[in-house]
């Protein structure tokens, strides 16, 4: 059930925030296999079993939430991680909005479980809109989706048992450090960062920056998203060179 896995996200966050990546680590690679067992990584699931646009969306958010936090952890551990690519349904929806893609012409009236009649599609699809007044509902999770996507170009070559790893620390003479495809990786990240939307993007250059203490309350979201978002970037290029990467402990 949703709500079972929603309890587990927050014992994992709970447990990284006191310390113990150890068990974040073993409860998030849980909630992963509950995702995998109730079908999740499918798109078809979230229209033969969940009946409403607010369940999808729910569901949707959980999903890929916990897909970061296992890439999170388990880059934080060096640790292999439990969701991968190519488990997961290339077309499953991702929570972005306007979320009325849910409602496309891609996917017919008569694919939806009934009862879903087009005037109550219309209606949803107006209601949607109005609701969101940004272009993404999620925006941190909607574009650290992007750059976990990324980290899965990166773990294959920071694994020592990958043919083509690239370790920085004691090494056989045999594997050299491949320089290029190391300024290739942190280039991707850049370019992650440089391509996120204009108010996710951390400029202390600017005269006027969104301060974290703006007695507007919208200007404190997005200077903390920009923080986050500029940390997990670095944090990722720090990855690609730290030393002895993905050999665990």
């Amino acid at each position: 059930r949703s709500s079972d896995l929603e309890q587990l996200c927050l014992a994992c966050l709970f447990y990284f925030h006191r310390d113990d990546e150890g068990l974040a680590w073993r409860l998030v690679g849980l909630a992963g296999r509950m995702c995998f067992e109730l079908g999740l990584h499918r798109q078809e699931t979230y229209f033969s079993q969940l009946h409403s646009i607010n369940e999808r969306y729910r569901a949707t958010v959980l999903f890929w939430s916990i897909y970061v936090l296992d890439r999170r952890f388990s880059f934080g551990m060096g640790l292999p991680f439990v969701m991968q690519e190519c488990d997961i349904d290339p077309n499953l929806l991702k929570p972005v909005r306007p979320w009325y893609h849910l409602l496309s012409p891609s996917f017919p009236v008569s694919s939806f479980p009934t009862p879903f009649h087009p005037r109550s599609t219309i209606k949803a699809r107006n209601q949607l809109t109005h609701d969101s007044q940004d272009n993404e509902a999620t925006p941190y999770l909607s574009n650290m989706i992007t750059l976990t996507e990324m980290s899965s170009k990166i773990w294959p070559r920071l694994t020592p048992s990958t043919p083509n790893a690239i370790t920085l620390g004691p090494k056989p003479s045999s594997a050299p450090i491949d320089v290029s495809e190391l300024q290739h990786l942190d280039a991707l990240v850049q370019q992650w960062h440089a391509h996120l939307p204009p108010l996710l993007i951390h400029r202390p250059n600017s005269p006027h920056p969104p301060p974290l203490t703006s007695p507007n309350a919208k200007d404190r979201t997005y200077a903390r998203l920009q923080l986050l978002l500029l940390l997990r970037a670095n944090q990722t290029r720090l990855l690609i060179g730290r030393p002895g990467s993905g050999q665990g402990g």
